[in-house]
Order: structure tokens, then C-alpha cells, then sequence
């Protein structure tokens, strides 16, 4: 049985190869990253290389930059140990912001 300490880092590890995997796909540098989102880009690097979590604010904000759909907002939510959307107000909140 796996601890839940090593889960979490394993989901930790993951989130930042799928978000780093997004970043990429949208065509977007860590540093434009950061100046979109409002953080700073070495918090991108930790980010996605594992070493920060995610909050659920965050994950949707940066979500909604990279303009992903809903099941890869629920994927990065997930794996930084938040739910899912899927509430209305949810998905409003994340069609609202804009870059």
C-alpha cells in the first residue's frame, strides 16, 4: 500500500509535467506564464518541476490562461489534490478571465 506522502509527491510530479506540457503547447514561456498569471516565473519553474503545490485558485487561473478545456482543468485540479469543477459557478469563473 502506497503512503499517502509518496501519492502526493508522485501527483505533485505529475501536475507539473502536464502543466509544463500545456504551457508548451500554447506556445507560452514560463516567463510569459508568470506575467499573465501574477506570480513570479521561478514559482512557474517549482511549479512544474514539482516542488510547489498548486491551490485551487491558482490551478483555475492558470487554467484558464492557458485556455484548456474542462477536462484538463480537472486533471491539474485533481492531481494538486483539489475537486474537480463542474458547479456552475465554476465554469463561470473560469470563462470569465481573460488574458
Amino acid at each position: 500500500m502506497e503512503s499517502s506522502e509518496k501519492k502526493q509527491d508522485r501527483d505533485l510530479r505529475e501536475f507539473g509535467r502536464r502543466l509544463m506540457a500545456y504551457r508548451e503547447a500554447a506556445g507560452i514561456s514560463r516567463k510569459k506564464l508568470a506575467k499573465i498569471v501574477g506570480i513570479s516565473q521561478q514559482h512557474v519553474w517549482r511549479l512544474e518541476n514539482g516542488f510547489r503545490g498548486c491551490s485551487r485558485d491558482l490551478a483555475i487561473i492558470i487554467s484558464s490562461r492557458l485556455k484548456l478545456d474542462i477536462e484538463h482543468i480537472n486533471d491539474l485540479l485533481i492531481l494538486s489534490g483539489h475537486r474537480p469543477v463542474g458547479k456552475r459557478g465554476d465554469t463561470q469563473r473560469t470563462s470569465n478571465l481573460s488574458i
